[in-house]
């Protein structure tokens, strides 16, 4: 038996066990020891960092400010140290009314920080949510079969929940972000709320055997202004999540969520508006204009899905789901130059 002072070591956990005769009395606790007692690590809770917040408070654009006036805090309590120790400062109660006052200041940085990234990732979740619901159940692909096929029974639908519960509720919170992830965070809503009304009142053709081209072709224009404001809405998702996500693999994920919904959308919308008899038609300008745009951005993306050096779980999603959208896009440009009628 090894005495108490020769078997603990410091800076390690040990248990105390029975021993048998030259065996220690103590064991120190490793991860493989001390499976199946009461020492196992907790599974069911991921590792904490506690220097995520502050490496996102030194990073995040939502709070460049507050981390400035913490530096700046921080500047004038080394300069208080240094005066206090340079000119031998004897009056107590100023140079702890100094301190304090330094250490409140970056405090109060560091907790409105704490504020801002409450506000920029409930919006962000909901959004991230509204998206990936949509590409679940495939929302875009049934609007452009329905569109595709004038003879389908007609799309109607109301929601009868609300699916805004945070943006309702919180959206006062949006005036602590910053200009640009208002702007987006709005146009999401807004858009989102005006396809759901547009959904609400689609035309119904007649599809008996007296049915009228006329209503019929009606139909359709609902149904594309119903896919256009789908566009909008997912368009502005994805730029506000954009703007709200700080972590990179995460931000990279849901924008591809955002995308897998907005892109069908916009090939949708390229065919079908190409065509268009109207010169005027403000929605064939606006998808022209973004096609330089997407482009660039499917390049990116498609350098991203072809790269293999990531073998984390982070990285392999990304990798799926860039390697989704650009199958998307590629397949979209080939049955473009073939002259075909199907946009996807």
């Amino acid at each position: 038996m090894q005495p108490l002072s020769r078997a603990l070591k410091p800076g390690t956990q040990w248990i105390r066990q029975e021993s048998a005769p030259g065996t220690p009395l103590y064991r120190e606790v490793t991860p493989e020891s001390v499976i199946g007692t009461s020492g196992l690590p907790d599974w069911s809770r991921p590792k904490i960092k506690w220097t995520t917040d502050l490496r996102r408070f030194g990073t995040s654009v939502h709070c460049r400010d507050l981390f400035v006036i913490a530096i700046l805090a921080l500047v004038f309590l080394v300069f208080v140290i240094w005066v206090i120790y340079k000119e031998s400062i004897s009056n107590g109660e100023l140079v702890a009314a100094l301190l304090l006052s330094g250490f409140a200041a970056v405090a109060w940085a560091f907790q409105s920080a704490n504020l801002r990234f409450g506000a920029a990732d409930i919006f962000a979740s909901e959004i991230l949510t509204l998206c990936r619901i949509a590409r679940v159940v495939d929302f875009i692909p049934h609007l452009i079969d329905e569109y595709n096929k004038p003879g389908a029974r007609p799309l109607r639908g109301r929601p009868t929940q609300d699916y805004f519960v945070i943006f309702h509720n919180n959206s006062k919170d949006l005036e602590i972000l910053d200009g640009n992830s208002v702007n987006w965070v709005t146009e999401f809503y807004v858009y989102f709320k005006a396809m759901q009304d547009t959904l609400s009142n689609v035309a119904t053709p007649d599809h008996g055997a007296d049915s009228s081209t006329d209503r019929c072709e009606q139909y359709k224009a609902w149904l594309a202004n119903v896919i256009y404001m789908a566009f909008l809405a997912f368009e502005s998702g994805r730029h506000a999540l954009m703007q709200l996500i700080d972590d990179k693999d995460l931000r990279r994920q849901a924008v591809l969520a955002a995308l897998s919904n907005e892109l069908p959308a916009y090939l949708h919308l390229r065919q079908a508006l190409a065509s268009s008899p109207n010169e005027d038609d403000i929605r064939a300008k606006r998808i022209r204009g973004r096609d330089e745009g997407y482009r660039c951005l499917m390049k990116q993306i498609g350098d991203l899905a072809e790269d293999q050096s990531r073998t984390d779980l982070a990285g392999i999603r990304i990798r799926d789901l860039a390697k989704e959208i650009t199958a998307k896009w590629a397949e979209a440009e080939s049955i473009n130059a073939g002259g075909r009628s199907d946009p996807r």
